[in-house]
């Protein structure tokens, strides 16, 4: 049976290099994003790694608040500022974090407020993992945080 064409991307491989490439979104309203070399998905052993992407297109700017729970979520915490469409797709922004094993939270803020306007989580992270947390928008047109595990 044939299927449907949702979105296309044309890239490179090189021998060695790793990408993500992202598909998200519903019937109608899909997106696909390709990040550029994406060396950093390899696990370390004594910590997790975790990223954060913005993957919908229509939701504001946002600052990200990633912490442990039972931790303040304060600018200590704060993970990503302007947060928005396609965010996540480079390396280097927002990149990987390296943190303990352990059960963390994601807040998404209105950028430069306190007003939180998603809250997703516990999430248990153990060593070894590597883990991005995919913003994307469900068919009601609501934020939802959706956790990849990257292998």
């Amino acid at each position: 049976a044939e299927g449907q064409v949702t979105a296309t991307s044309t890239f490179t491989m090189a021998d060695g290099k790793h990408r993500t490439a992202l598909l998200s979104g519903f019937a109608g309203h899909t997106v696909l994003l390709v990040t550029t070399l994406d060396t950093a998905a390899v696990p370390v052993t004594d910590a997790a790694k975790m990223r954060v992407v913005h993957s919908a297109p229509d939701a504001p700017a946002m600052d990200v608040y990633l912490f442990e729970v039972g931790h303040a979520a304060d600018s200590a915490a704060r993970f990503v500022t302007n947060f928005q469409y396609g965010s996540g797709t480079d390396p280097q922004f927002p990149g990987y974090a390296i943190r303990p094993p352990g059960e963390y939270l994601v807040w998404l803020k209105a950028a430069g407020t306190d007003q939180v306007l998603l809250q997703a989580g516990p999430y248990t992270m153990n060593a070894g993992d590597v883990t991005s947390f995919v913003l994307s928008e469900t068919t009601g047109g609501a934020l939802e945080l959706r956790a990849v595990r990257e292998q």
